[in-house]
């Protein structure tokens, strides 16, 4: 029968290597599996097998958890422990908007009008702020 020895039983905090990582909107966790992806990473010492990697892309709608699994000679080797994707609830398909909400950089969530594209609400840190901007807007309308 296995048991732990003493000399391998030790506090989380003194092995573990943590990371975090912002991303552009339009990079996908698949895009983050690719061991290229880490190419200018994997020579630093902490980026070892076990490393935890966070991911989170600068428009929040997605959070990854990655450990290392290893590293290649182009750079390392990740699988996935958690992927949440943050979802909000929409109005109903047969309900048409006069806006389109979008994540534009800087400017945070917006509220932009489709009939001539003018931005009318931005600076939004969540989508849901930009989604609460419309509904008011489409309540007061009504």
């Amino acid at each position: 029968m296995f048991k732990v020895l003493q000399k391998d039983f030790t506090p989380a905090e003194f092995k573990r290597v943590e990371y975090r990582v912002e991303v552009d909107a339009s990079v996908s966790a698949e895009d983050l599996l690719a061991p290229e992806c880490w190419a200018h990473v994997a020579k630093d010492k902490g980026a070892k097998l076990g490393a935890i990697i966070e991911v989170i892309p600068r428009n929040g709608e997605w959070y990854l958890r990655l450990m290392v699994r290893g590293k290649t000679e182009t750079g390392l080797r990740v699988a996935i422990l958690q992927y949440t994707e943050f979802k909000t609830a929409s109005a109903p398909a047969s309900t048409e908007s006069e806006f389109e909400i979008k994540f534009r950089g800087r400017a945070g969530w917006s509220a932009v009008r489709k009939s001539d594209k003018s931005v009318v609400f931005e600076g939004g840190t969540a989508r849901e702020d930009a989604e609460k901007y419309v509904t008011e807007q489409e309540t007061a309308l009504a």
